[in-house]
C-alpha cells in the first residue's frame, strides 16, 4: 500500500510485485493484477494498492492488505501504458462531465490482464466505479 501525491513514485513499485505476489498467483481465481486508487484528500494524497484477487482457498500474506471492492456498476476504458495519465485526464475532465454518470464511492481500478507486459504500447483497463 502506497500513500502519496506523486504518482512518478508508483511504477517502480510494481517492480517488487512480481517477488511478491508470485506465490499467491496460483490460488488466485485469475491471473489478472490490479492497482486500486483510493479517494483523494484534500491535497491532493491517496492510496494505491497493488493488488490481486484473493481465491477460496488464498490468504494474504504477512504485510499484505486486503480491499473489499463492492460490486456495481464500472465504465471500463481500455489505454496503452503509455497514455494512462492522459487517459485518466480525458475520464475526469472530459467523459464524466459530458457522460451524466455520477460516481459511486469505490476505488478507481487499473486491470492489467496476463498478457500485460509493461511496455508504453501494452494496453490496460481504467475501471470507474458509477452509479
Amino acid at each position: 500500500l502506497w500513500h502519496g501525491s506523486d504518482n512518478r513514485e508508483i511504477p517502480p513499485l510494481w517492480g517488487r510485485f512480481e517477488e511478491i505476489f508470485t506465490p499467491h498467483f496460483e490460488a488466485a481465481p485469475s491471473e489478472r493484477s490490479y492497482g486500486a486508487c483510493g479517494p483523494m484528500d484534500a491535497d491532493g494524497a491517496f492510496d494505491y494498492l497493488m493488488a490481486i484477487e484473493l481465491g477460496p482457498r488464498s490468504a494474504p500474506g504477512d504485510g499484505m492488505t486486503v480491499w473489499q471492492i463492492p460490486a456495481g456498476r464500472w465504465a471500463v476504458f481500455a489505454t496503452p501504458l503509455g497514455k494512462i495519465h492522459e487517459t485518466f485526464h480525458a475520464i475526469h475532465a472530459e467523459w464524466l462531465p459530458a457522460s451524466g454518470e455520477a460516481l459511486r464511492a469505490a476505488p478507481w481500478l487499473e486491470r492489467y490482464g496476463p498478457e500485460f507486459d509493461g511496455t508504453p504500447e501494452s494496453v490496460l483497463e481504467i475501471l470507474v466505479p458509477v452509479a
